[in-house]
């Protein structure tokens, strides 16, 4: 699919390890004209980084295996330019998107309005 007006080259990589949620936010940035890739954990998301990469990684914060800032470093160190957005129910998505310098995040449960502010937003800087 192709991209949306003024969205990045790369896809919007969605990091999610419940399938269901990664399943409802691919559904709804392809709906929105972004182009999209999906990883359920923290291996899949930098091979699927490395294959394709993101402009953009939805990142939840909590992983088996390993945490978004580990996942966030590891694409980092092949892609300094990627933006991420935290989305964590952690309580703690300010601290988290401190952790990896950046300034998007959402506290899981969300509203889709703010989730694609966010994305716009990200996208943007």
């Amino acid at each position: 699919m192709s991209a949306a007006a003024g969205a990045p080259d790369g896809p919007i990589l969605v990091v999610e390890d419940e399938a269901v949620m990664r399943e409802a936010l691919c559904t709804l940035l392809i709906d929105e004209g972004y182009t999209v890739t999906t990883a359920r954990d923290g291996l899949e998301a930098v091979s699927a980084a490395r294959a394709e990469p993101p402009t953009l990684v939805l990142l939840d914060w909590r992983l088996p295996g390993q945490n978004g800032g580990a996942v966030a470093q590891q694409i980092r160190n092949f892609q300094p330019n990627a933006r991420f957005l935290i989305v964590t129910a952690d309580g703690n998505a300010a601290a988290r998107a401190a952790e990896i310098s950046t300034r998007w995040y959402l506290h899981k449960p969300f509203e889709i309005d703010d989730l694609m502010r966010m994305v716009s937003a990200a996208i943007a800087s």
